[in-house]
């Protein structure tokens, strides 16, 4: 209840802001090299973002707002081996990720206009630099680490309706960011749950806010992995289908 009390009182805040504030353009960024493309796919031209999450309804043409902490994705398109992506702002360094996919949480004390930068260090120590330009308003980022829950239930894409949910099903939970520092990372391993009607097939776990692979194993059927987001204060719900072999 206190957070989507904040969330409310948060968007009411962005409200006011984006009245207020002269928006800043959202640049396309340094010319590349043709046999390489880079786009930086979060955040999006003209969106407003809210606890890292997109308001649908709204749309500023040529202008970004972000509310609290942002995701920054980056999509690379190329047949060069890439060696790392770095993640800046205002020109300092604040993560290197040399693993697909390439993303960073930004959650630091940021208010008015900042640039984002990355750059993408190919082949033979080239380079491909993007930037974005936009305004931010996180005063208080701390606000914004408080855990989320991950909630899910795993059933088999062809079973009977009262049949489907699947007991003792491996699920492994691991944010993207592992391998580049285990020591301040997650990895999580459960067993969804047995008993019919009350928790057969599910997990509930709660999570840092960040980016994570959930994978599930299960005995006679298909591993199954995807990517999901975790977001400060909010429940995420992830329904998996599983494959029989």
């Amino acid at each position: 209840m206190r957070g989507k009390i904040f969330l409310s009182v948060i968007f009411v805040l962005m409200v006011l802001i984006s009245a207020f504030f002269s928006l800043t353009y959202v640049g396309s960024g340094l010319p590349t090299d043709e046999s390489i493309s880079v786009d930086i796919s979060k955040p999006v031209t003209g969106s407003i973002y809210l606890n890292d999450i997109a308001l649908p309804v709204i749309h500023l043409r040529n202008r970004t707002l972000i509310i609290g902490p942002i995701t920054i994705d980056v999509d690379i398109n190329t047949t060069h081996e890439i060696n790392f992506v770095e993640f800046k702002v205002d020109n300092n360094s604040l993560y290197v990720d040399h693993e697909s996919p390439y993303t960073y949480r930004l959650n630091e004390r940021l208010i008015g206009i900042h640039e984002i930068e990355v750059t993408v260090n190919y082949s033979c120590s080239e380079s491909v630099t993007k930037l974005i330009s936009a305004r931010f308003f996180n005063p208080v980022p701390r606000i914004f680490n408080m855990k989320g829950i991950l909630e899910g239930k795993v059933v088999n894409s062809s079973g009977k309706l009262f049949k489907r949910a699947i007991p003792y099903a491996n699920v492994t939970i691991k944010s993207i960011n592992y391998n580049e520092d285990p020591s301040n990372e997650t990895w999580q391993n459960l067993t969804t749950g047995k008993i019919p009607m009350l928790n057969r097939g599910d997990f509930k776990v709660r999570l840092s806010p960040g980016k994570y692979t959930v994978n599930v194993t299960v005995h006679g059927f298909k591993s199954y992995e995807t990517t999901i987001d975790v977001r400060s204060m909010v429940e995420t719900h992830l329904k998996i289908r599983l494959v029989e072999e």
